[in-house]
């Protein structure tokens, strides 16, 4: 069975250790690190073979949109789930962090069978929006 090694970035402790609850109740998933923010990410991810990143879309200290790009040009094979508490706050930026090349997002309302969801479509190459989810992207990366 294949491990999924797996970062979680949030700065919101409670959901972050929710997520990490969550995550390891999972066969496929390997808990790597969490961390609360994208400068801790670019800091760990260069020393850990990672295949999914769930990050929070307004992940502080660095923009999530300069962290996208960094990760995917360095590491196009990784996975990144984004994750919010708002939908409609939140369209214009998560469209273009999909743009960019972001595979899903889950709002963080979500329970653990949509979670999991997740996890195995955008492992997949497809992708993933929550259930909650009620706007469509503008557009998609091709």
């Amino acid at each position: 069975m294949t491990k999924y090694k797996t970062i979680v970035v949030d700065d919101h402790k409670i959901f972050q250790n929710y997520l990490c609850s969550i995550l390891n109740q999972i066969d496929n998933i390997e808990l790597f690190a969490q961390v609360a923010n994208g400068l801790e990410l670019l800091n760990v991810i260069s020393s850990k073979n990672t295949d999914l990143i769930f990050m929070e879309i307004n992940c502080s200290m660095i923009n999530s949109i300069v962290i996208v790009k960094k990760l995917l040009k360095k590491y196009p094979h990784i996975k990144i789930i984004a994750t919010s508490l708002f939908e409609e706050d939140e369209k214009n930026h998560y469209n273009t962090l999909l743009n960019l090349g972001v595979q899903g997002f889950i709002l963080k309302q979500t329970g653990k069978n949509d979670i999991e969801k997740a996890i195995f479509t955008v492992m997949n190459g497809e992708k993933y929006y929550s259930k909650n989810y009620h706007f469509a992207p503008l557009t998609t990366r091709t």
